[in-house]
């Protein structure tokens, strides 16, 4: 499992939101960072799993299991939504195992 650490900003704000990310082979889990900013800090706050079959994402409470093709029409709405507005700027690996 390798951990990428990631500032996320939204609409160009230098202090939107700062995640964790912790990269499998065929999954990803989203959390918090460790930050102050955070009421929860370093609380997983969703994962999304490919196993082969299906795209499994877990939002909280909520689950997702989305075929290839449901899959790729959300991740084009999502790019509609957030076109311009979501960027990641920097990424770097703190361990890999």
């Amino acid at each position: 499992m390798m951990q990428v650490w990631t500032q996320i900003y939204q609409d160009g704000k230098v202090d939107s939101y700062d995640y964790n990310i912790e990269c499998g082979e065929d999954s990803f889990s989203l959390k918090r960072s460790n930050s102050s900013f955070w009421s929860n800090p370093g609380e997983e706050v969703g994962s999304i799993e490919d196993d082969g079959e299906f795209i499994n994402i877990v939002l909280g409470k909520r689950k997702l299991k989305l075929d290839y093709s449901q899959a790729e029409q959300l991740l084009i709405l999502l790019k509609i939504v957030y076109n311009g507005k979501l960027e990641i700027r920097e990424c770097k690996t703190i361990k890999s195992e």
